[in-house]
């Protein structure tokens, strides 16, 4: 998730959809004032930033996470900036997300071993 006050937008990652890629691109143009949440794992050239959010009169759990939802958002930053600031996200064509969602079980270190072994057949 990217808030930026500076260029008055919010990009709401979704799932399987080359999310963290355009955050660490976008994440370079975002001020020191901008909300940059972490990514696990840590990408080169992305700089978490703000995501422990100081005003505590809007929301008391003052924390910005990664795949937060559209209203999770606008309940920590408030109605007003909610409504003026650009939203955007970025959503895959469905088999597109499916067969990326099955590699990242079959494939990356930081999930699940006893996936690897994962046929096609037996995800879907």
């Amino acid at each position: 998730m990217l808030l930026s006050h500076t260029h008055k937008f919010i990009f709401i990652k979704t799932l399987k959809t080359a999310g963290t890629s355009i955050e660490v691109e976008f994440s370079k143009l975002m001020s020191d004032e901008d909300i940059v949440t972490p990514i696990r794992p840590k990408e080169i050239g992305h700089i978490p930033r703000n995501f422990k959010w100081e005003n505590t009169e809007i929301n008391p759990s003052n924390k910005f996470y990664n795949h937060m939802t559209a209203m999770e958002i606008k309940r920590k930053v408030g109605a007003d900036i909610f409504k003026n600031y650009f939203k955007f996200c970025v959503e895959r064509e469905p088999i597109d997300k499916c067969i990326s969602h099955y590699s990242m079980l079959k494939n990356s270190p930081t999930h699940n071993i006893e996936t690897h072994q994962l046929s096609w057949n037996e995800y879907v």
